[in-house]
Protein backbone atom coordinates (compact mmCIF):
# COMPACT_ATOMS: atom_id res chain seq x y z
CA UNK A 1 0.00 0.00 0.00
CA UNK A 2 2.58 2.47 0.90
CA UNK A 3 6.31 2.87 -1.10
CA UNK A 4 8.03 4.12 1.98
CA UNK A 5 7.80 5.63 5.49
CA UNK A 6 7.27 8.94 4.31
CA UNK A 7 3.93 8.00 2.75
CA UNK A 8 2.66 6.10 5.93
CA UNK A 9 3.90 9.14 8.17
CA UNK A 10 1.69 11.59 5.69
CA UNK A 11 -1.48 9.36 5.70
CA UNK A 12 -1.18 8.65 9.73
CA UNK A 13 -0.79 12.41 10.49
CA UNK A 14 -3.98 13.36 8.51
CA UNK A 15 -4.61 16.81 6.16
CA UNK A 16 -5.55 19.21 8.67
CA UNK A 17 -2.77 19.69 10.84
CA UNK A 18 0.41 17.80 8.23
CA UNK A 19 1.80 21.00 6.59
CA UNK A 20 2.03 23.05 10.16
CA UNK A 21 3.68 19.80 11.56
CA UNK A 22 5.77 19.30 8.57
CA UNK A 23 6.81 22.73 8.43
CA UNK A 24 7.86 22.91 12.58
CA UNK A 25 10.01 19.75 11.95
CA UNK A 26 11.59 21.33 8.67
CA UNK A 27 12.63 24.28 10.38
CA UNK A 28 13.39 23.60 14.13
CA UNK A 29 14.45 20.24 13.77
CA UNK A 30 13.64 17.15 15.65
CA UNK A 31 10.83 17.85 18.44
CA UNK A 32 9.22 15.71 21.06
CA UNK A 33 4.94 15.23 20.82
CA UNK A 34 4.50 17.70 23.83
CA UNK A 35 6.76 20.10 21.69
CA UNK A 36 5.08 20.58 18.75
CA UNK A 37 1.67 20.38 20.73
CA UNK A 38 2.66 23.54 22.71
CA UNK A 39 3.93 24.64 19.26
CA UNK A 40 0.41 24.28 17.70
CA UNK A 41 -2.68 25.71 19.86
CA UNK A 42 -5.89 24.21 18.86
CA UNK A 43 -4.52 20.69 18.04
CA UNK A 44 -5.74 18.00 19.62
CA UNK A 45 -3.89 14.67 20.48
Amino acid sequence: MFNCEKELTLYVVGSKWKMMILWHLGKEGTKRFGELKALMPGIIQ
